[in-house]
Parts: structure tokens; C-alpha cells; sequence
């Protein structure tokens, strides 16, 4: 059997379809690399690449906001926490721990979305949270229900 991206990667050249003007969507970064391996097997000139994007790359295309990077995060998180627990600790002694701690709030965030044992979706929750300062941040909590996607359905031609 062959993997499905081989495939897609042939039916582009086999339908003289021009890779340049495709953008193709994938669920990770992994996906786009195997994608480009089986690509790269079967041309023999140079093409220009479709362009190709991740899930959350296709999703930030729509927007003016940024996703943070990781250190950026990181920080912030340093920054509340000092204010919170009043305790000074450097950077670089609460970077791993401060990490792990994001890890578990993705974690966290994907668990609130799949389905309940139930069979019901979870509703809305709000949580209030006090940063430094007295200040009041109000932060709504969706937990929407998601299906599976097959990844056939995530790549568009």
C-alpha cells in the first residue's frame, strides 16, 4: 500500500497541475516533510514548491495576532508567577519548570476539547484569575466538542 502522501505527490505531477500555485495543508510539520521527499523522488527539473503550511500556520494566516514562542512564553509565565508567589527566581532555574508547566496547560487545553464519557459536550466555564497588581483578567474556557479529521480531509487541493 502506499502511503498517502506518495500519492498526492503524484497525482500534482502526474495532472501537470503547477506546484507553484497550491498551497497544501497539513496536520504537522512531519507530514510536510515526507511530503516533500516524495516530491522531490519524482521531479526531475527545477519547479517552484507549493506552498505548504500547517494547520495552525493555515489558522495564523487568517489573523494579525502571532502565536508567542515558547521563551516568550516562558517569560510571561515567570513574570506572573513572581508577582503571584512573591519569591524571586531567576529565569534560568524556572525555565524547565516553567516549560513543563506549559506542556500541562496544552495538555489541559486539549482534554477540555475532546468529549466527555457522557456523550455530551462540555459547556462553557468561566475562570477568573488575579495577576499582579490587584488586576482581574476574566478568561472564557470552550469546550467544544471535536471530531476526528481524517488527514485526507486536512490536505486541499
Amino acid at each position: 500500500m502506499k502511503p498517502f502522501l506518495k500519492e498526492l505527490a503524484e497525482r500534482i505531477v502526474g495532472d501537470k497541475i503547477a506546484p507553484g500555485e497550491l498551497t497544501v495543508v497539513f496536520p504537522n510539520r512531519r507530514a510536510i516533510l515526507y511530503f516533500r521527499k516524495y516530491l522531490s523522488e519524482l521531479i526531475d527539473k527545477p519547479i517552484f514548491s507549493p506552498q505548504l503550511l500547517t494547520v495552525e500556520d493555515f489558522m495564523a494566516s487568517f489573523t494579525s495576532l502571532r502565536v508567542p514562542d515558547k521563551l516568550e512564553l516562558v517569560h510571561h509565565l515567570h513574570v506572573v508567577y513572581k508577582a503571584v508567589v512573591k519569591v524571586e527566581e531567576p529565569l534560568d532555574k524556572f525555565y524547565f519548570w516553567g516549560e513543563m508547566l506549559l506542556r500541562d496547560f496544552d495538555e489541559i487545553n486539549v482534554a477540555c476539547q475532546l468529549k466527555v464519557p457522557g456523550g455530551r459536550a462540555r459547556g462553557e466555564s468561566s475562570v477568573t484569575t488575579e495577576v499582579s497588581k490587584g488586576a482581574r483578567h476574566d478568561v472564557r474556557l470552550s469546550h467544544r466538542r471535536t471530531e476526528r479529521i481524517p488527514q485526507r480531509l486536512l490536505v486541499g487541493l
